[in-house]
């Protein structure tokens, strides 16, 4: 196993120093050192475009993440403001029932005193009529008398 891994890692190098055998004898020769160059103005070109092209996505990608947190923190806010609300809503409505059944025990005594009320004045209402009646037939006795002493 261990052989096999070096038997590679050496005809992996071989291989490497063959190509650069065959560079340097094309670079010796002249050959294709216009070529060359013409290929790596190209390939800086090309790795220029990247990097422009990299720095405008990783623009990008912070101005998103800036308005990312922006709304995280908006959608924050709102659920903090969402629980208050809640909270003084649960409150209210607990006044209210308060309230509410206060409002229903005055109402009941305010029926119990007018009951009361009622109740009286009819009481009133009949001794003032039996009063009446007495002080008539008193009344009427008393001339009845003073008509038979003339």
């Amino acid at each position: 196993m261990d052989s096999e891994k070096r038997l590679s890692e050496h005809f992996s190098e071989l291989q490497k120093l063959r190509m650069e055998r065959k560079n340097w004898e094309k670079m010796k020769t002249g050959k294709n050192c216009s070529e060359m160059s013409v290929k790596l103005l190209e390939t800086e070109r090309t790795l220029g475009q990247a990097n422009t092209e990299a720095s405008l996505v990783n623009d990008a990608l912070k101005r998103l993440e800036i308005e990312n947190d922006r709304i995280r923190a908006e959608v924050a806010a709102f659920n903090l403001n969402a629980s208050e609300s809640e909270r003084e809503l649960k409150q209210v409505l607990k006044r209210e029932k308060r309230y509410t059944k206060k409002l229903a025990d005055v109402e009941k005594q305010s029926s119990i005193l007018r009951s009361l009320c009622d109740e009286e004045n009819q009481r009133v209402a009949v001794e003032l009529e039996r009063g009446l009646f007495l002080a008539e037939t008193e009344a009427k006795e008393t001339e009845a008398e003073m008509e038979a002493e003339k």
